[in-house]
């Protein structure tokens, strides 16, 4: 589940600043969530961003020897 981390907070494998938004397994997100360390994130489709992207990636003509 996709949470937003709401106050300093850790857990057996890494520290979690405020602001930061993370994939937790459910059971965990859950109880953060209950405990008011985070609440619940709306997940972003990650294929809208690529399809947006006004830039393509050109690649430089070879050079003759």
């Amino acid at each position: 589940m996709r949470v937003e981390i709401l106050e300093e907070v850790c857990d057996h494998v890494r520290s979690y600043q405020p602001g930061a938004v993370w994939d937790l397994p459910d059971d965990q997100a859950e109880r953060w969530i209950k405990a008011g360390h985070a609440k619940p994130a709306p997940s972003v489709p990650e294929a809208a961003a690529l399809a947006d992207a006004p830039e393509k990636a050109v690649l430089p003509r070879a050079s003759k020897r």
